[in-house]
């Protein structure tokens, strides 16, 4: 009988990993806050949100795109995952995410005033893979403190 229970518990477990995410779903809107359709994505899909600036007018869209298109998005090599390390500092942005309606809080993480680390990346796993820490000028934007890049002189 105990048996019985865990076969239940594991196959519902399974069903619920398999199952798609659900993402807010919204296109060329001013304001992601007035973003409230969602729609469910299909098996190898992640939620994104793209924003792009025609002067001082953002225009966002969000959704549901594939895996693997997911990070082309970017126009740089050395993207990761939607997001383009070098160009953070400016409006225009592209990332994905993959847990249900995380799409609304994409892009918010222009490059920041005090010296902190990026919240969505872990660096010291960033450092142990990449060694993220060698290269200056993508370490300075996204892990700053791990590093030790807090009182780093830019000559940008």
């Amino acid at each position: 009988m105990h048996m019985l229970y865990i076969l239940v518990f594991l196959t519902a477990l399974s069903i619920r990993r398999v199952g798609s995410i659900e993402c807010h779903n919204c296109s060329s809107i001013n304001d992601v806050n007035d973003c409230v359709s969602t729609s469910p994505c299909r098996y190898g899909q992640s939620c994104y949100l793209t924003s792009k600036h025609n002067g001082d007018t953002p225009l966002y869209t969000l959704g549901c795109m594939d895996h693997q298109v997911c990070g082309q998005q970017s126009h740089v090599s050395g993207a990761l995952v939607g997001r383009d390390l070098t160009e953070r500092q400016t409006s225009d942005c592209h990332e994905c995410c993959s847990t249900d309606n995380c799409n609304k809080y994409l892009c918010q993480h222009l490059k920041p005033a005090a010296c902190i680390d990026d919240v969505k990346v872990d660096c010291a796993l960033m450092n142990t893979i990449f060694n993220i820490c060698q290269d200056i000028h993508h370490a300075k934007t996204v892990c700053s403190k791990f590093c030790g890049l807090c009182s780093l002189v830019d000559g940008n």
